[in-house]
């Protein structure tokens, strides 16, 4: 690979993860918890001394960038699948994040859902909840050894 380089984004103790490029490769979003609590943040790319904005207000897990890059979407702290509004014209500008009517269940880390490329369709991966069907069932067979033999005795 020519000319690779390593450029840290966030050098907070708290550390920055779950980070996204927008479409334009232009800006950077990512998730951390230097104030302690997780909010989501954005960074110009690959110019990180540009500036720095925070979109959530109260808490924000693992943004997606639209596919367009005029939405930025992100984990709320109630679990809401929240959107803000972006313009990158000539600086950045960022609306008011809104709840989308989807809540995301999926404890692990990472970010358990995308957005379709035409912007119009979610994926989102989820924990269920455990049911009777999908919990291992084991089958206890008693007296087997006089089912056997009634089994393996000739026809009559």
């Amino acid at each position: 690979m020519e000319d690779a380089r390593v450029s840290w984004v966030a050098g907070t103790a708290a550390g920055a993860i779950n980070g996204d490029l927008s479409p334009d490769d232009r800006w950077i979003a990512y998730q951390s918890s230097e104030t302690g609590r997780a909010e989501i943040y954005v960074h110009p790319f690959p110019d990180l001394a540009g500036g720095r904005w925070q979109v959530s207000a109260g808490g924000g897990l693992q943004p997606v960038w639209g596919p367009d890059g005029r939405e930025l979407f992100f984990r709320g702290p109630d679990r809401r699948l929240m959107v803000a509004s972006v313009e990158t014209q000539r600086s950045l500008i960022l609306g008011t994040p809104a709840p989308l009517p989807v809540e995301l269940f999926a404890p692990a880390p990472g970010r358990p859902y995308d957005i379709s490329p035409d912007g119009k369709r979610f994926v989102i991966i989820e924990e269920g909840e455990p049911t009777m069907q999908a919990l291992p069932q084991i089958t206890l067979v008693l007296n087997w050894a006089e089912d056997l033999k009634r089994l393996m005795a000739p026809a009559k």
